[in-house]
């Protein structure tokens, strides 16, 4: 699976005061399959997060296909996350990945 990012637009108003780092979308074959979450000032530590779309068996309870999974290991730059995805890759897509269109 080839890897790739894509930076989503920037919040305006009063929500781009708050969150002034956008999220990225990470596409696997050109598809959404995760997204590198900026930091919030309301966040006590400050740090970027990896979130994964990993498939999962639907229950009736809960018919969603899918789960979002947080990586533990977390990043002080957004340039620093897409660095251990291209790094790890092999390792991570052993992971049963959802892909969105």
């Amino acid at each position: 699976m080839r890897l790739s990012f894509k930076k989503m637009p920037r919040a305006t108003g009063l929500a781009g005061v708050a969150e002034p780092n956008p999220p990225t979308e990470i596409k696997g074959d050109g598809k959404t399959i995760g997204q590198i979450i900026p930091p919030h000032y309301s966040d006590k530590d400050y740090v970027w997060r990896v979130y994964l779309y990993i498939k999962r068996e639907p229950t009736p309870q809960d018919p969603c296909e899918w789960r979002s999974a947080c990586l533990k290991k977390t990043f002080q730059t957004e340039p620093e996350a897409r660095q251990f995805l291209k790094d790890n890759w092999a390792e991570l897509s052993k992971k049963d990945i959802h892909k969105f269109d």
